[in-house]
């Protein structure tokens, strides 16, 4: 019977905690994974895994990446935060970008290679011609498809709720 009362003594004075630790790592394919047990993180991944906090009446939280909770929330728009849209956005336009500058290269090259006098002697130059132009052309596809998937992301952000005027440049 006193086991009881001293049991229910330490109940009563230490209330359950409304706390708990949530472990967060980011695994080789860049997956972001969270759990609640340290020891279902793999081995490789607990060097680098992060500690948060959150209350138990809290379902959302922010990490500044040192293991607390920061008390600002951000709005998600379809899953993912105005910031995740931009870096996705500005990612999108530097894939464009680079497409661009190899477009322009082989522009260029191939300028240079119908300026010389001695283009239809070599066989050599009059097939690199050829596979400018057939590389060219694989560009100009990939440039397309790159436009479209902007349009496509800034329809997407637009359909979650953000403003198109997020994306200009």
């Amino acid at each position: 019977m006193k086991k009881i009362y001293i049991l229910l003594a330490l109940l009563i004075l230490f209330p359950s905690v409304a706390y708990s630790n949530i472990y967060q790592w980011t695994d080789d394919n860049g997956v972001r994974n969270f759990t609640d047990n340290p020891d279902s993180i793999p081995a490789k991944y607990r060097q680098k895994a992060t500690v948060q906090k959150i209350e138990e009446s809290d379902t959302t939280f922010q990490s500044d990446n040192s293991g607390t909770v920061s008390d600002k929330k951000e709005t998600l728009y379809g899953g993912k935060t105005v910031q995740a849209w931009r870096d996705g956005y500005q990612q999108l336009r530097k894939d464009l970008e680079a497409k661009q500058a190899e477009y322009d290269a082989l522009i260029q090259e191939q300028q240079a290679t119908r300026r010389q006098r001695i283009l239809f002697t070599r066989i050599s130059d009059r097939e690199r011609l050829n596979d400018i132009a057939k590389e060219l052309d694989s560009k100009t596809e990939e440039i397309k498809n790159a436009k479209e998937a902007i349009e496509d992301y800034k329809r997407s952000a637009a359909q979650a709720g953000l403003d198109e005027r997020l994306f200009t440049n």
